[in-house]
């Protein structure tokens, strides 16, 4: 699409300006808008490193996305021939809510008790299906015993449990102490990160190693709501490991994007 500056030059037989080029420093750029409007003086960059902002531009400092802590974005200046080409036209909506998508094919879970010499966060390992298979060390190596109160404290008159008997899930002696370590399988495919505003263009380059072709993602390249399009689950889906525990399978691989895509 071509601005109307842009217009009016191919129709004068003038040179056409080369477009936006989003900077390398950015994992997308989008539209900045104010009250409704949009900017036709800064462009948002969601960031790849929060202290990295765009050398040949003139960016703000970067600030935290919306209820996150880790994501971050900076606005920066169109250039003056961007400005006369209105290139903001080039550009899409930023994202407000993100969640990580994955094949309903992996919509599924196991949990393994492994011996306690092994000490690595993540394990690649046989599962009951018999395919191999991504673990990952559950930070839930206990369970409260709600029948076992070993601190009770007062509140305002009223009495209430202030400490529970913490049982070891892999455990040989009834949860006292564990003979094992938990880990739960996560998707050895991973998912897509999608937000609310994406386009096809957009997941290609939040999803750099891994193509969207025949995920349904062609379509359907945002969420719904909050929700994955369909054919795909993700963070928005409870999930419930046997014992209580939140042990979500699907993961996405890249940590460079907004919130709830690397939990």
């Amino acid at each position: 699409f071509l601005g109307t500056s842009a217009m009016r030059r191919a129709a004068a037989g003038l040179a056409l300006a080369v477009g936006f080029d989003c900077p390398p420093e950015c994992v997308t750029c989008a539209v900045e808008e104010y009250l409704g409007t949009t900017s036709s003086t800064y462009f948002s960059c969601l960031l790849r490193d929060k202290k990295r902002v765009p050398k040949q531009r003139f960016c703000k400092d970067a600030e935290a996305i919306s209820g996150t802590s880790s994501h971050f974005r900076s606005k920066c200046k169109f250039t003056p021939d961007e400005v006369e080409d209105e290139v903001w036209d080039e550009l899409g909506e930023e994202s407000a809510t993100t969640t990580c998508c994955c094949a309903k094919s992996e919509a599924w879970t196991e949990t393994q008790c492994l011996d306690l010499t092994v000490t690595d966060a993540v394990w690649l390992g046989r599962s009951a299906r018999g395919t191999t298979e991504t673990f990952f060390r559950s930070d839930m190596q206990t369970s409260s015993n709600r029948s076992n109160c070993l601190r009770w404290k007062e509140t305002d008159c009223v009495e209430h449990c202030d400490r529970y008997q913490q049982l070891y899930k892999c455990s040989s002696d009834g949860g006292r102490t564990p003979s094992g370590w938990l880990y739960y399988r996560v998707s050895l495919d991973a998912g897509w990160c999608v937000g609310d505003a994406t386009s096809a263009s957009d997941l290609e380059k939040w999803n750099p190693d891994k193509s969207i072709q025949g995920s349904g993602l062609e379509s359907s390249p945002r969420l719904n709501g909050a929700k994955c399009p369909a054919g795909l689950f993700g963070l928005d889906t409870p999930w419930k490991e046997h014992e209580g525990a939140l042990h979500h399978p699907c993961r996405c691989s890249w940590a460079g994007m907004p919130n709830k895509c690397n939990a």
